[in-house]
């Protein structure tokens, strides 16, 4: 199977686990121009002006899983929530995550959980993402992927410019307006007035 049609992302970078030393393999990813600017509409942002991720791909299981340490250093723009201007942020995050290629190794500590959950020995508890890896396909990994999930994770969805920040007391959120889950309208705060109000001697 092709992976590149089945997944048509704005950026990717497909590494087969196999194909990985034994000692690990270092890989670093800097998104183009296009691909950022693909990348800005695909997170709903103004703009990502500079995205460089290093990783470090460390195989387990003779292969079969494969352990990724990451980092990433992006420049963004977004909207302030409150007043709309466009801000700019830097971001700089570590991560960390864990594959599996299923139809070559089953995970075992997985499966041993499972089962002692049907015959009651235990309550089923929340395993480690080491034991319960991601699956991998065709024995691949899109790294470029990996670094845009926690890209959009590290990136502040209600970012505010200074001079927002300065005067939040102003405005108030109406929230008989925020159905859907959307944020809604901002009013008028009526108390707003009164804070630089002194009384006269």
């Amino acid at each position: 199977m092709d992976t590149s049609k089945q997944h048509s992302l704005d950026w990717d970078h497909w590494v087969r686990a196999e194909h990985v030393p034994e000692g690990g393999q270092w890989v670093v990813l800097e998104a183009t121009e296009e691909e950022r600017a693909n990348l800005a509409e695909r997170l709903d942002i103004k703009a990502i002006d500079f995205l460089e991720a290093k990783l470090h791909l460390i195989p387990k299981k003779s292969g079969y899983m494969l352990k990724i340490e990451g980092s990433l250093c992006a420049d963004v723009r977004q909207e302030c929530s409150i007043s709309l201007e466009e801000v700019g942020s830097h971001i700089e995050d570590e991560f960390f995550a864990w594959y599996a290629d299923y139809s070559k190794a089953a995970s075992f500590t997985r499966a041993q959980h499972e089962m002692q959950a049907q015959v009651g020995m235990k309550e089923k508890q929340i395993m480690e993402e080491s034991d319960d890896p991601e699956p991998m396909i065709n024995g691949q990994v899109d790294l470029a992927d990996l670094v845009c999930q926690y890209l959009s994770l590290a990136i502040n969805p209600y970012v505010r410019s200074e001079k927002a920040s300065e005067t939040s007391g102003t405005y108030l959120e109406d929230s008989h307006n925020t159905g859907g889950g959307a944020a809604g309208t901002l009013k008028l705060n009526p108390f707003a007035a009164l804070k630089d109000w002194r009384p006269k001697d």
